[in-house]
């Protein structure tokens, strides 16, 4: 898939066990997920809902 390496669904669902082992309530698998989610999480909700309608 071009640049991007995706996780196979074993990856996926053994990521998402060993957190929920962890007691972890939210499980985002893959870096790059996890940092968009945290840049995300920071900008201004006006930004992103600008970015939203544009999509």
């Amino acid at each position: 898939m071009g640049k991007f390496k995706l996780m196979s669904a074993d990856e996926v669902a053994e990521y998402s066990l060993e957190s929920l082992k962890s007691n972890k309530v939210i499980c985002i698998p893959g870096y790059r997920k996890r940092m968009i989610a945290k840049l995300i999480s920071i900008l201004p909700k006006s930004f992103y809902y600008k970015m939203l309608e544009k999509y």
